[in-house]
């Protein structure tokens, strides 16, 4: 994140944890309050045809940060 902020990106990120316990396990850390992106494409774009289409997340993001920066 450091890389792409010294680049002039600030993306807004935000890291959590993880932790591998083997080569193919291991946890992640929970992030709480969190909506998912097939209920954000339900809730935006219908519960049959949103996990199809681009524009709910897009619609939804904008909606989460009408400023453009």
């Amino acid at each position: 994140m450091q890389l792409w902020k010294q680049n002039g990106l600030d993306l807004h990120l935000t890291r959590y944890a993880v932790l591998a316990t083997s080569s193919d396990v291991g946890m992640i850390q929970v992030v709480t309050n969190a909506m998912t992106a097939c209920k954000i494409q339900k809730a935006h774009g219908g519960a049959l045809t949103g996990a199809l289409k681009n524009s709910p997340l897009v619609n939804w993001i904008q909606e989460q940060n009408p400023n453009r920066e």
